[in-house]
């Protein structure tokens, strides 16, 4: 059972004469484009579906990426592959498998990270992908899928409001449930591990909160795991917690520690310096 990956505008009815042919009914091939999968990322379970053959995308022997548009999900699509031993022919550039928020959240989703539930599907059958999901009840948030670090941000708390998608047409947006919480903790990690943590309720001040506080050590754990996941040496794992279910997702990451914002700097600059230290053999 063979899946080809092709762009949009390929000529599918010459594609499928020349492998039937080069086959001679050996192998089932299938051809799909990225418009024809959907990505479900959760804190324990990561699956790539093909939607019209409605199964994961595991599920076949081989794999063949003729596409080359949007690299970023080909390498997500082909790591995923990889992680599951099936043979791909033609892998993309592994090096576009960066910074961009889906990849993060593939990353850490196979780790089993705490992470918000996170669907992405082709834009043109997205409205109809939120009304019909069960999962995804309103109010939910869409984020722009990108590596940027402002991205664009859309609520939408019922259906009517779904037409917003419409004022943003060159954007690709995942889906999230907006979650109902309170503050912001942040973890901030020197060498891959936790030195310390700040809680925010107004997102204007910080607080660094006290080692022996109960939150701490679970804080702890989760920003190890999520080092590990993003390899992730120097910077801030942001979390919130759900109120309804007390539980702590990870929100974001940022792959650096700023030293131009005032917050909190003394804590900042003697980590900074310890770890640079490190490096030095001092």
């Amino acid at each position: 059972k063979i899946l080809i990956i092709v762009n949009d505008l390929d000529n599918l009815a010459k594609l499928r004469k020349i492998y039937k042919e080069l086959f001679e009914e050996k192998a089932e091939v299938q051809f799909r484009s990225l418009k024809d999968f959907e990505f479900k990322l959760t804190s324990d379970h990561y699956e790539i579906n093909d939607l019209v053959e409605h199964m994961n995308i595991n599920s076949y022997d081989l794999v063949y990426i003729k596409a080359n548009r949007k690299p970023k999900l080909l390498s997500i699509i082909a790591q995923y592959l990889i992680f599951y031993k099936v043979d791909v022919i033609n892998k993309p550039n592994l090096n576009n498998y960066g910074r961009d928020n889906l990849t993060i959240l593939s990353h850490l989703s196979q780790f089993n990270v705490p992470i918000a539930k996170t669907y992405l599907v082709n834009r043109n059958i997205l409205s109809k992908y939120i009304q019909s999901h069960n999962d995804l009840k309103f109010p939910i948030i869409l984020k722009e899928e990108s590596s940027r670090k402002k991205i664009v941000k859309v609520v939408i708390s019922k259906r009517s409001e779904l037409k917003k998608i419409d004022e943003y047409p060159n954007l690709t947006f995942f889906a999230q449930p907006l979650i109902n919480h309170q503050g912001l903790y942040r973890a901030y990690l020197y060498g891959g591990k936790l030195r310390f943590v700040t809680y925010s309720e107004d997102h204007k001040t910080e607080n660094v909160l006290n080692t022996k506080d109960d939150k701490f050590k679970l804080i702890k754990e989760i920003a190890s795991l999520t080092s590990r996941a993003v390899s992730l040496e120097l910077g801030v794992v942001e979390l919130i917690q759900n109120k309804d279910n007390k539980k702590l997702i990870v929100l974001s990451i940022e792959k650096d520690i700023s030293l131009i914002d005032s917050k909190n700097m003394p804590q900042k600059e003697k980590q900074f310096i310890n770890y640079v230290d490190k490096y030095l053999n001092r």
